[in-house]
């Protein structure tokens, strides 16, 4: 197989050369709107209704595993609620307010991660932020990642501004471990579970950016990593998976999987063994002909 070079580069991505800044995949292919949100279908649909219907909660708590898309879903709903162009509660994606947002950059969406500003000061700090009105939107979102590394005591200070919040804020709390947060916390959010992304659903997004990629595909590659990482989209065992899917040879490709999937070694040969794939796919997956590759052999 070979890369043939596309006739233009996403914007941002830069250039073969490396005059102009390169922009990673998971980064450049990170979706924009409801509808290009990866396995989580439901969720978007009963976001997108709230708005569509005005039935908007004051906090919404998203959980799940990580690489599963619940960042990138907070920062979609704030840009549907912010958009001054949204249509159908679906961003724009082209005006000042949505680039923001996705940048980070926008003065009424604030980006915390919990794990590091979990502290009853940092708390304070945010709650001070509350009572001012947006600038430029209708809202003033406030988006807490990993929200369950707060301190009890930091929680506790939260617990007053959530149950009363001024009616220009919403909260998105983002959590892979719901159960470490408080019940009282629980209680006055509005929750939402993100489930793991199915792998044929997973396979259909790799050939897609890889058709955007300009790279041919093998399709027993693909079904290889969907296989073995299919609940971690946007992990790097994933973004990983052009190399594997565009390696000239057998070679290459055993060595690619087995960096990739980090897998432990056999215990005849002391090195991960490729063979074959048989005809029952494993997890639901596609059937694939003996003759092509498909699944490991390895010590578990």
């Amino acid at each position: 197989m070979t890369n043939s070079t596309p006739e233009s580069l996403p914007e941002g991505s830069g250039d073969r050369s490396g005059s102009v800044e390169y922009q990673v995949i998971a980064r450049r292919f990170r979706p924009r709107n409801f509808d290009e949100v990866v396995g989580q279908e439901a969720v978007a649909d009963a976001l997108r209704q709230s708005i569509l219907q005005n039935r908007l909660a004051h906090a919404y708590l998203f959980c799940g595993p990580r690489g599963v898309g619940k960042t990138s879903m907070a920062r979609i709903f704030a840009a549907a609620l912010q958009c001054p162009h949204a249509k159908e509660a679906t961003p724009c994606g082209e005006c000042e307010t949505c680039q923001r947002i996705f940048r980070g950059e926008d003065s009424d969406v604030t980006e915390m991660d919990g794990a590091s500003n979990r502290g009853i000061d940092d708390i304070r700090g945010l709650i001070e932020h509350v009572q001012y009105a947006p600038t430029q939107g209708r809202y003033r979102v406030f988006i807490l990642d990993e929200v369950h590394m707060l301190t009890q005591e930091a929680f506790n200070a939260l617990l007053k501004t959530l149950e009363e919040p001024p009616a220009h804020v919403k909260f998105i709390f983002a959590t892979t471990e719901p159960q470490k947060i408080p019940v009282t916390i629980l209680s006055r959010c509005q929750r939402f579970d993100f489930k793991r992304v199915p792998a044929k659903t997973l396979i259909g997004r790799l050939e897609h950016i890889l058709r955007a990629e300009g790279v041919e595909m093998d399709e027993s590659a693909l079904h290889l990593v969907a296989r073995e990482r299919c609940n971690l989209y946007r992990s790097q065992r994933c973004r990983r998976g052009a190399e594997v899917a565009a390696a000239a040879d057998f070679t290459r490709l055993q060595r690619l999987v087995t960096s990739t999937f980090e897998l432990p070694p056999t215990r005849t040969s002391g090195k991960v063994e490729l063979r074959p794939a048989t005809t029952d796919a494993p997890m639901g997956g596609p059937k694939t002909s003996p003759t092509v590759l498909g699944c490991l052999r390895g010590s578990n």
